[in-house]
């Protein structure tokens, strides 16, 4: 598959890049590609903490003799706008049960996108604290984008599992940011809240219950879903949305992504499902998360983001 060949590629030199860089770089900063520059632990809040970050991929070349200096790509960029998965409680922006995250962003930067990792608030009992920081980090991103070179009119959130959840209601529910996403890709997510607690606890009992983990206290399940379940928030101004599930996942039921489609049809916004019927969560063999990759610069060509 062309894109796990070079994202292996891509891991490769995430490990050894540190020859390219810039002595004017600093450790937070290193050019992970020719035309690649990564800026890490961006704060998005004044406070300092280690989960309220992001980092940045950002398109330009390297100029001079190979390695002198990274010279930024100016011009305003589509961005892809990524949370991590993890049930709101495990993974990171770096990796997900040991699996990087530039894999599932790397076919963007090919193709041209600045790319933003957010990391944010999880663990047990933390609701929904995860959810307010992706609000919070589409408000930096909109304060910041003439400074990161990002076209706030082709803004795209992506995220997987709880990523995914993230994306969505960032992306659906009104905020402080005053943009519109331009799109939303959907990877498996929650969107209701209560009624994936309800799955996990009744119909797949044997699984871990992260929905009410992360919550804590199981009485404040409707009132955390009735406020952050994306598909109770879907209206005409709710942006497109292509999403990837299989059929036979029981981590997130595919009802999620089932129901969140037929509302969507119901209210003609533009959507597309994918629907895999083998396979588990995220579980996607290679023709399929090609095809699916496929079907996503194919959706976003049609709404005027990916022209190449």
């Amino acid at each position: 598959m062309k894109y796990l060949l070079i994202s292996l590629l891509f891991c490769i030199s995430l490990w050894f890049c540190g020859c390219t860089e810039s002595n004017r770089q600093n450790d937070k900063t290193k050019v992970v590609w020719d035309n690649i520059k990564l800026e890490r632990d961006i704060h998005y809040t004044h406070l300092d903490s280690t989960s309220q970050i992001l980092d940045i991929y950002m398109q330009g070349n390297l100029v001079g003799l190979p390695g002198r200096w990274f010279e930024e790509d100016t011009s305003k960029r589509k961005t892809i706008v990524h949370f991590h998965g993890g049930g709101w409680i495990l993974g990171n922006k770096t990796s997900l049960l040991g699996v990087s995250s530039e894999l599932i962003v790397l076919p963007f930067l090919e193709r041209g996108y600045n790319v933003i990792n957010v990391e944010y608030r999880r663990g047990s009992g933390t609701a929904p604290q995860a959810a307010e920081d992706a609000f919070l980090a589409l408000k930096w991103i909109e304060n910041n984008a003439t400074k990161y070179h990002i076209d706030l009119n082709k803004i795209v959130l992506m995220g997987e599992s709880a990523g995914a959840h993230l994306s969505m209601i960032s992306g659906i529910k009104k905020s402080d940011h005053e943009f519109v996403p331009k799109a939303v890709i959907n990877i498996s997510g929650i969107s209701n809240i209560q009624e994936q607690d309800q799955y996990l606890r009744n119909v797949n009992p044997d699984n871990w219950n992260y929905v009410s983990d992360w919550i804590g206290d199981t009485s404040r399940i409707v009132m955390i879903s009735n406020e952050f379940s994306p598909i109770l928030y879907i209206d005409k101004n709710t942006p497109p949305i292509i999403s990837i599930h299989s059929v036979k996942d029981k981590i997130v039921d595919y009802n999620q992504s089932k129901r969140l489609h037929a509302k969507l049809d119901q209210l003609g916004i533009k959507n597309q499902l994918t629907s895999v019927p083998n396979g588990e969560h995220m579980a996607f063999g290679e023709t399929e998360l090609d095809n699916f990759y496929r079907d996503v610069f194919m959706f976003l060509n049609d709404i005027g983001i990916d022209e190449n």
